[in-house]
């Protein structure tokens, strides 16, 4: 069960109970009341419960909190007296007996009643289902965990590195520099990053940086971090769609370094290892 109950403030000085953890087990069979009317299975036996209903037996209750059977009677027989709680026996159950017993919050419609404005039962009912079905997901997880184990976290992204590494060749090649990673910028990093790691990104940097088309001595305003972000245009910096030179006359030599690849001195200075 899932979703949210209304408890006053006022229920931890209710006279009725003899201290706080009373008040807490009140609480505690606030919150396993059904919100709507269900059937629900318990111990062999299909009973229907409506709003405001939970089905508990004297002995489980007082095991639920650690305490004595006795504790637990006289507990419900306070809340009774009270006109807190109402109990209907199933089949013929007697207070304080093994089988389960119906017991009714009063008043449970006029304390967690839907406020005016907010969701409709059917509304709550969606939610409570998501949030079941998430708090399910969480309890599979755990389970599939080693117990001593932290369930395994997703790696962290080089994302500074990642960064400085364009700036620094930004600022030998007359690049923009950047200074923020925006909500778009970093997802589109992330995901190059996750193609080709970090090395992978340091090698297009280089490969730029070894091109005269975009890092010569009047580079292409166009050519920006937000540019080879982007994946097409990533693919065709790997793919040496820019190595060539800006003039006809240097298509040979473009051609050359195309073959060649990035320099030594670009693979030295980004950490690259030798040229290969």
């Amino acid at each position: 069960m899932s979703g949210y109950v209304l408890i006053h403030r006022s229920l931890l000085k209710n006279k009725v109970f003899r201290d706080k953890t009373e008040a807490w087990a009140f609480a505690d069979l606030i919150m396993q009341a059904s919100w709507r009317q269900t059937t629900t299975h318990y111990k062999r036996r299909n009973i229907v419960l409506e709003r405001g209903d939970l089905c508990i037996s004297v002995r489980d209750f007082a095991a639920q909190w650690g305490r004595s059977k006795d504790w637990a009677k006289r507990f419900f027989d306070r809340l009774i007296e009270a006109k807190m709680v109402r109990q209907k026996r199933d089949s013929g159950a007697t207070v304080g007996a093994t089988v389960p017993n119906i017991v009714t919050i009063c008043n449970y419609e006029k304390y967690q009643a839907i406020p005016k404005g907010a969701a409709t039962v059917d509304e709550t009912e969606a939610r409570q289902r998501r949030d079941t079905e998430q708090y399910s997901n969480e309890e599979m997880k755990e389970e599939n965990t080693p117990s001593g184990v932290s369930p395994p976290t997703a790696p962290k992204m080089p994302l500074k590195a990642a960064v400085d590494c364009w700036n620094e060749a930004a600022g030998r090649a007359g690049w923009k520099t950047i200074l923020t990673l925006t909500g778009n910028r970093e997802e589109q990093l992330r995901n190059r990053l996750r193609e080709v790691g970090l090395d992978g990104w340091k090698a297009a940097i280089g490969q730029a940086l070894s091109s005269d088309y975009l890092a010569g001595s009047d580079p292409p305003t166009w050519f920006t971090f937000d540019f080879i972000i982007k994946a097409t245009n990533f693919s065709k910096l790997r793919e040496g769609n820019y190595d060539r030179s800006r003039q006809p006359d240097e298509r040979k030599a473009g051609h050359d370094r195309k073959q060649r690849g990035p320099t030594r001195e670009v693979f030295e200075r980004f950490g690259l290892g030798t040229e290969r």
